[in-house]
C-alpha cells in the first residue's frame, strides 16, 4: 500500500495538502479492513488500531509543509517564490489563497510562530518536528475514539500501543483471521453488540443460555470467553493449560487477547 496505492492517493499534495480529505482516508480505512478481513459495518478506527496505522494526513499534510518550506528557502529570483510572496500579500489583504490555508495548518498544529517569522532554520529537523506532532495529533484522536466509544468497552482494556496486530502477519487460515479480528473489534453476534440493533438498553443485554438458568450477566466478550456455562467443552478442547489453570477474572481476558504467542493466537482463534 504505502509503495504502490499511497502515491497515488497523495500525488500533488504539496498543493491540496492542506486539509483533511475525507475520500483518501476512506480508501485507506477499507485496505486496512480488507488486510485485517473484518467487515464493513466495524468502526474505522478499529481498522486503523488493529493495523497499527496513522491517518494518511500525516503523509499529505507533512508533504505539503514541505513544500512551503522549500518556497521560504528558495532564492527571490525563482519564479516559484514571487508567487508565494504574492499569496501572502493577498492573504494580507484578506484573500483566502493556499498561502492561507498553510497558514491554518501551522498554526493548528503549534507552528504558527514559523509562519509569523517566514523563516524555519534547519529544515529537516523543523519537518521532523511537525511530523511527529502530526503522528501525535492523529494518535491522539484514534485513543479518544476507542476510548469515548460504547464499541471498545473491552477493546480498550487490551489494545494500549498502537502497533500492527501480531495476527496480521502469522499463516492463519483466513476463517480463523476474520473470526478473530472481528470478535477484537466487537462485530460479533453476542448480545453486547446484537442488543444495540434490537433497541435494548446496554444494561439489560443478557446472556440468553444464562437466562434459561435464571441468571441475569451481560453477554459481553468476556462472559463468553470465560464465564458462559455454553462453552466450557470449547474451553477444555481448546484453551491452553496455562488458561485454564488461571484464577478466572477480568484480567485473564486481558491477558488472552493480548497474548502474542503464535500458539496462544490460533488456541484463541479456534475456540472464536
Amino acid at each position: 500500500f504505502d509503495a504502490i496505492v499511497q502515491p497515488i492517493l497523495v500525488y500533488a499534495s504539496e498543493i491540496w495538502g492542506y486539509e483533511h480529505s475525507d475520500i483518501i482516508e476512506r480508501t485507506h480505512i477499507r485496505f486496512c479492513k480488507r488486510v485485517a478481513c473484518l467487515n464493513k459495518n466495524v468502526a474505522n478506527f478499529f481498522a486503523l488500531s488493529e493495523c497499527g496505522r496513522h491517518h494518511l494526513k500525516v503523509t499529505y499534510m507533512s508533504r505539503c509543509v514541505k513544500y512551503w518550506t522549500k518556497l521560504v528557502t528558495m532564492s527571490h529570483t525563482r519564479y516559484p517564490r514571487q508567487c508565494y510572496l504574492m499569496l501572502r500579500r493577498l492573504d494580507d489583504s484578506g484573500r483566502n489563497t493556499w498561502a492561507t490555508q498553510v497558514k491554518r495548518l501551522l498554526f493548528q498544529c503549534g507552528f504558527g510562530y514559523a509562519w509569523i517569522a517566514d523563516t524555519i532554520g534547519n529544515v529537516h529537523l523543523f519537518m521532523n518536528m511537525f511530523t511527529s506532532r502530526l503522528r501525535d495529533m492523529s494518535q491522539q484522536a484514534l485513543w479518544t475514539d476507542i476510548n469515548s466509544s460504547s464499541k471498545s468497552l473491552s477493546y480498550k482494556h487490551y489494545k494500549s500501543v498502537l502497533t500492527p496486530e501480531t495476527y496480521l502477519s502469522m499463516p492463519l487460515p483466513f476463517p480463523l483471521k476474520r473470526a478473530l479480528s472481528n470478535f477484537r473489534c466487537s462485530s460479533h453476534s453476542l448480545m453486547i453488540e446484537k442488543g444495540r440493533y434490537l433497541n435494548i438498553e446496554q444494561g439489560l443485554r443478557f446472556c440468553p443460555f444464562c437466562q434459561k438458568s435464571g441468571i441475569q450477566t451481560l453477554e459481553n466478550e468476556i462472559h463468553f470467553m470465560l464465564f458462559c456455562p455454553l462453552y466450557d467443552a470449547l474451553r477444555q478442547r481448546h484453551f491452553k493449560t496455562s488458561w485454564l489453570l488461571s484464577p478466572v477474572c477480568e484480567q485473564l481476558f486481558v491477558n488472552i487477547m493480548s497474548d502474542t504467542r503464535k500458539d496462544s493466537i490460533f488456541a484463541l482463534a479456534r475456540f472464536i
